[in-house]
């Protein structure tokens, strides 16, 4: 069964990177993306929210981040991470889902 993209929370819960391999996210419910049907995104980097704007292409996904919030997250948040590698997986390629 193909997994739903709208109406259902994404979690972050790994990234990989060519050179250093796989790596598991701390904690992945502080790193989410809920998908709307309309086209529009919300993102949950940490203490900071985001909207986002999306499209897809058979199994890729473009996305673009809008307005965010400019919360001090804890010294151990991947916020920004997280911010960058999906504005460079969309800008590069798209997301394989």
């Amino acid at each position: 069964v193909e997994p739903t993209l709208t109406g259902v929370p994404w979690e972050w819960v790994s990234t990989t990177d060519p050179a250093q391999g796989t790596a598991a996210v701390n904690d992945p419910s502080r790193y989410l993306i809920l998908f709307n049907e309309d086209g529009t995104a919300f993102i949950q980097a940490d203490c900071n929210s985001v909207a986002a704007a999306y499209t897809t292409n058979g199994n890729n996904i473009s996305i673009t981040t809008g307005a965010t919030t400019m919360a001090a997250c804890p010294p151990d948040s991947l916020d920004s991470k997280f911010l960058a590698e999906l504005s460079a997986l969309s800008a590069a390629r798209g997301c394989a889902i």
